[in-house]
């Protein structure tokens, strides 16, 4: 089973920031007030999404077409993803690399750039506090 490291996953996040944008801003879906992996339509959605396609996690496993499954990975927060994808045996995701992606998920989920959320996860909020002085 491949592993997904820290590294890996700092690297992945901040491609999907690349692809988006250090101030883009995830707009949940008006419906559900929801954050998706991947829309129904199959493109990455959230930055966990993004980042975890990046590593090489198909889209259709996030849809669950590969098993025939109904799945509700499309949907599943970054910790949850992460357990799914350890049971299914495709990646483990270390410890610190699930943290790191759930830290991020919160921050773009409270409406925080992808950039900022990344830099904040990474550094930590002290790190980025004293960017402002305080």
């Amino acid at each position: 089973m491949q592993k997904i490291t820290y590294e890996m996953a700092l690297r992945a996040l901040n491609e999907a920031v690349k692809a988006n944008g250090y101030d883009y801003v995830y707009k949940r879906s008006q419906v559900t007030a929801g954050c998706y992996n991947v829309t129904l339509a199959g493109e990455p959605d959230c930055i966990v999404g993004w980042s975890l396609i990046w590593l090489g996690i198909p889209v259709e496993w996030f849809l669950g077409k590969e098993d025939g499954h109904d799945s509700n990975r499309r949907g599943a927060g970054a910790d949850s993803v992460c357990s799914m994808l350890k049971k299914a045996e495709m990646f483990e995701v270390t410890d610190d690399a699930k943290e790191l992606f759930s830290r991020v998920q919160s921050a773009q989920d409270y409406g925080h750039p992808w950039g900022v959320s990344v830099t904040r996860s990474h550094l930590g909020y002290d790190w980025f506090l004293s960017l402002a002085g305080r």
